[in-house]
Protein backbone atom coordinates (compact mmCIF):
# COMPACT_ATOMS: atom_id res chain seq x y z
CA UNK A 1 0.00 0.00 0.00
CA UNK A 2 1.53 3.36 -1.18
CA UNK A 3 1.70 6.31 1.53
CA UNK A 4 -0.26 9.89 0.81
CA UNK A 5 3.44 11.51 0.04
CA UNK A 6 4.74 8.45 -2.31
CA UNK A 7 1.58 9.07 -4.79
CA UNK A 8 1.64 12.89 -4.46
CA UNK A 9 -1.58 13.41 -2.93
CA UNK A 10 -0.25 15.58 -0.03
CA UNK A 11 -0.02 18.26 -2.39
CA UNK A 12 -3.48 18.37 -3.79
CA UNK A 13 -4.81 18.10 -0.20
CA UNK A 14 -5.23 21.55 0.67
CA UNK A 15 -6.88 22.21 -2.38
CA UNK A 16 -9.60 19.49 -2.19
CA UNK A 17 -9.96 21.16 1.07
CA UNK A 18 -10.82 23.84 -0.18
CA UNK A 19 -13.51 22.61 -2.90
CA UNK A 20 -15.22 20.61 -0.58
CA UNK A 21 -15.66 24.01 2.04
CA UNK A 22 -16.17 26.41 -1.53
CA UNK A 23 -19.14 23.31 -2.14
CA UNK A 24 -20.38 22.79 1.24
CA UNK A 25 -22.96 25.80 -0.05
CA UNK A 26 -24.50 23.73 -3.14
CA UNK A 27 -26.56 20.54 -1.96
CA UNK A 28 -26.57 17.37 -4.27
CA UNK A 29 -28.63 18.99 -6.82
CA UNK A 30 -26.20 21.48 -7.52
CA UNK A 31 -28.35 24.50 -6.21
CA UNK A 32 -27.03 27.44 -4.08
CA UNK A 33 -28.82 27.44 -0.69
CA UNK A 34 -31.24 29.83 0.01
CA UNK A 35 -29.27 32.22 2.13
CA UNK A 36 -26.81 32.42 -0.52
CA UNK A 37 -28.80 33.50 -3.37
CA UNK A 38 -30.93 35.88 -0.51
CA UNK A 39 -27.24 37.99 -0.72
CA UNK A 40 -27.10 37.85 -4.33
CA UNK A 41 -30.36 39.25 -4.78
CA UNK A 42 -29.47 41.85 -2.22
CA UNK A 43 -26.89 43.04 -3.60
CA UNK A 44 -27.93 43.01 -7.32
CA UNK A 45 -30.86 45.12 -6.12
CA UNK A 46 -28.58 47.63 -4.24
CA UNK A 47 -26.60 47.81 -7.75
CA UNK A 48 -29.67 48.04 -9.60
CA UNK A 49 -30.90 51.15 -7.09
CA UNK A 50 -27.37 52.99 -7.51
CA UNK A 51 -27.28 52.71 -11.46
CA UNK A 52 -30.87 54.20 -11.44
CA UNK A 53 -29.67 56.69 -9.05
CA UNK A 54 -26.30 57.61 -11.12
CA UNK A 55 -28.79 58.06 -14.38
CA UNK A 56 -31.06 60.15 -12.79
CA UNK A 57 -28.34 62.26 -11.40
CA UNK A 58 -25.88 62.31 -14.40
CA UNK A 59 -26.70 64.35 -17.86
CA UNK A 60 -25.62 67.20 -20.21
CA UNK A 61 -27.51 69.18 -17.97
CA UNK A 62 -25.44 68.99 -15.07
CA UNK A 63 -26.86 69.12 -11.23
CA UNK A 64 -25.37 68.69 -8.16
CA UNK A 65 -26.48 65.36 -6.20
CA UNK A 66 -27.94 67.43 -3.76
CA UNK A 67 -30.13 69.18 -5.76
CA UNK A 68 -31.49 66.33 -8.13
CA UNK A 69 -32.11 64.06 -4.55
CA UNK A 70 -34.21 67.60 -3.55
CA UNK A 71 -36.51 67.83 -6.93
CA UNK A 72 -36.87 63.92 -6.93
CA UNK A 73 -39.20 63.95 -4.27
CA UNK A 74 -40.45 67.26 -4.41
CA UNK A 75 -41.14 68.85 -7.40
CA UNK A 76 -41.49 72.68 -7.60
CA UNK A 77 -41.44 73.33 -11.00
CA UNK A 78 -38.04 74.97 -11.13
CA UNK A 79 -36.03 73.78 -13.95
CA UNK A 80 -33.49 71.56 -12.15
CA UNK A 81 -37.23 69.47 -11.33
CA UNK A 82 -38.14 69.92 -14.75
CA UNK A 83 -34.85 68.11 -15.95
CA UNK A 84 -35.42 65.42 -13.56
CA UNK A 85 -38.89 64.89 -13.81
CA UNK A 86 -39.64 65.54 -17.82
CA UNK A 87 -36.30 63.89 -18.86
CA UNK A 88 -34.17 61.87 -17.14
CA UNK A 89 -36.63 59.78 -14.99
CA UNK A 90 -38.58 58.44 -18.15
CA UNK A 91 -34.85 58.31 -19.49
CA UNK A 92 -34.23 55.83 -16.48
CA UNK A 93 -37.53 53.78 -16.94
CA UNK A 94 -37.35 53.22 -20.22
CA UNK A 95 -33.75 52.17 -19.30
CA UNK A 96 -35.45 49.28 -17.03
CA UNK A 97 -37.91 48.70 -19.05
CA UNK A 98 -35.95 47.44 -22.15
CA UNK A 99 -33.25 46.21 -19.22
CA UNK A 100 -30.53 48.34 -20.94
Amino acid sequence: MHSVAEDGWSELAPAAAATTVASARIDPRGRRSGRVRLAGLAVALLALVGMCLLSVWVGANHLPFTVVWRVLWHNDGSPPALVVHDLRIPRTLLGLAVSA
